[in-house]
């Protein structure tokens, strides 16, 4: 009985660690792949592994580029640096984008389109949660041309 007793508390233990194991972050991203800042949410699928969404608008133009709308979308694979929370961030996807009126980017268009995107980040992550930091720089391409963006980015781990 008493073994029993013993199992079942440890298992219970293991099943709670594992519950409160942080796996979200929103952030803000200025400039980045979302060109002049974008709010992010991301999902941590496995422990190196994650899935984000973005959504950027501004009305005035940026580098030449504006109106602008995009919601960047993109996997993330992270490399860590021992147990603490420093990663190296490796993320590639799409941008879905809208210039509304003048301007250019990547000999588009104005309308929608879709660019490739791609980042190298270096990331930091409290292993249980907080305030998380990211620095680095994004591209964003299609077959003719690359745009690179460097970015840093701020928000909560949770």
């Amino acid at each position: 009985m008493k073994n029993c007793i013993l199992l079942l508390l440890i298992q219970s233990s293991f099943i709670f660690a594992q519950a409160h194991r942080p796996n979200n972050s929103i952030y803000l991203e200025g400039l980045g792949v979302g060109g002049k800042y974008s709010l992010n949410y991301e999902r941590i699928i496995e422990e190196d592994f994650s899935i984000r969404v973005g959504f950027t608008a501004w009305t005035e133009s940026f580098n030449g580029v504006g109106p602008y709308t995009a919601i960047p979308i993109m996997a993330n694979y992270y490399l860590g640096f021992g147990d603490g929370g420093s990663k190296l961030e490796l993320g590639l996807g799409i941008e879905y984008a809208k210039t509304n009126g003048h301007g250019l980017l990547l000999g588009q268009p104005t309308g929608w389109s879709v660019f490739g995107a791609s980042a190298i980040n270096y990331r930091y992550q409290p292993p249980n949660g907080g305030i998380l930091y990211r620095i680095g720089l994004s591209q964003l391409f299609d077959k003719s041309e690359i745009i690179y963006i460097p970015g840093i980015s701020i928000g909560m781990y949770f």
